[in-house]
C-alpha cells in the first residue's frame, strides 16, 4: 500500500470530522497535547519502547507510509519494540516531534505534525522525517492516549 492508499484509508475520518462545522480544542487541550507529544519523545529518547507502546489505546491503529497496518495492542507492543533483526538501526537514535496544527475536539483532539528520527544506520548518519496525523482520545482520567497513528514521508520540495 503506498501513501495514497493510507490517505485514502483515513479520508473517511477526516470526512465525518468535516461534515460538521469545525469545532475547535482549547488551549489547555493544546498543552495536554503537546506535553503528550513530550513524553512520547523522553519516553523514546531513553530507549523506552513499551513505554512509547503504552501511550496508545489497547484498540489503536497504526498505518505506515508503506501501507502496513497494525492493530490492537499485541501489534503496537511489537511495532514499538520489535525483535533484534539486523536489518533495523540499532544505534542511538533521537526523536522529535512538532504539533503543525490540531483540530477536533477537546475530548478527540486530530494533530497533524511532524517527526524527526535521527541517529546511525550500517555506521552512517539516517534520518527520518515524516509528516502524521493523530487522532488522541481523552481517557476517564483526563490524559490522552493515541486512537489512531498514520505517517507519510515529508515533502522536500
Amino acid at each position: 500500500m503506498n501513501v495514497r492508499s493510507v490517505i485514502l484509508a483515513i479520508l473517511p475520518l477526516i470526512a465525518a470530522c468535516a461534515s460538521t462545522p469545525a469545532p475547535h480544542t482549547t488551549p489547555s487541550t493544546l498543552n495536554s497535547i503537546q506535553a503528550a507529544n513530550r513524553e512520547l519523545m523522553d519516553r523514546y529518547n531513553r530507549g523506552d519502547k513499551l513505554g512509547v507502546a503504552q501511550m496508545y489505546e489497547d484498540t489503536a491503529i497504526l498505518m505506515s507510509s508503506g501501507g502496513e497496518r497494525y492493530e490492537g495492542r499485541a501489534a503496537i507492543d511489537a511495532y514499538w519494540n520489535p525483535p533484534a533483526d539486523p536489518a533495523r538501526p540499532t544505534a542511538a537514535r533521537t526523536w522529535t516531534l512538532e504539533v503543525l496544527s490540531l483540530e477536533g475536539t477537546d475530548t478527540m483532539p486530530i494533530q497533524r505534525g511532524r517527526s524527526l528520527l535521527k541517529g546511525e544506520w550500517q555506521n552512517k548518519p539516517s534520518v527520518s522525517d515524516v509528516q502524521f496525523l493523530v487522532v488522541w482520545r481523552k481517557q476517564s482520567d483526563g490524559t490522552y492516549k493515541i486512537a489512531i497513528d498514520a505517517w507519510w514521508p515529508t515533502d522536500t520540495k
